[in-house]
């Protein structure tokens, strides 16, 4: 991902893991952590679960994936990216992204667009934003 956000994390996560790139799994490490102590933050670190909980609901926060937020159940609202797979070196890497479908939100929720919300925008549509790439 090229954003500040993601650039940081690797640089500061690389060398503890003697990796050049880290995989998917400390990323997801850092998010939650993250989540927390923003959380913790807003509240002035009043950890109960009254205060604590609707604290991190209403956060909006960068991570190193991108934009994150939370619908009013809890569930992590956050963009997806769509990528290519090719074999360099003998292993699979990711192509930087080719698009990205902004605001991911759980299919089993409603949804105010009028469509189901599995469904993403179709290029030209709100949300959609296409990144160069091939095809």
């Amino acid at each position: 991902m090229d954003n500040p956000e993601n650039k940081k994390f690797v640089e500061g996560i690389t060398p503890k893991l003697g990796v050049s790139w880290p995989s998917a799994a400390p990323q997801n490490s850092y998010t939650p952590t993250k989540v927390v102590l923003a959380g913790l933050e807003a509240t002035g670190g009043d950890d109960s679960f009254d205060v604590l909980w609707p604290a991190i609901l209403n956060l909006k926060i960068n991570t190193p994936a991108g934009p994150l937020s939370f619908t009013p159940e809890g569930v992590a609202v956050t963009d997806a990216y769509v990528t290519q797979a090719e074999v360099m070196n003998g292993e699979y890497v990711l192509s930087a992204p080719l698009a990205v479908v902004h605001e991911i939100r759980d299919p089993r929720l409603p949804s105010s667009q009028g469509k189901p919300p599995y469904l993403p925008p179709e290029p030209g549509e709100p949300g959609y934003e296409e990144f160069g790439g091939g095809s």
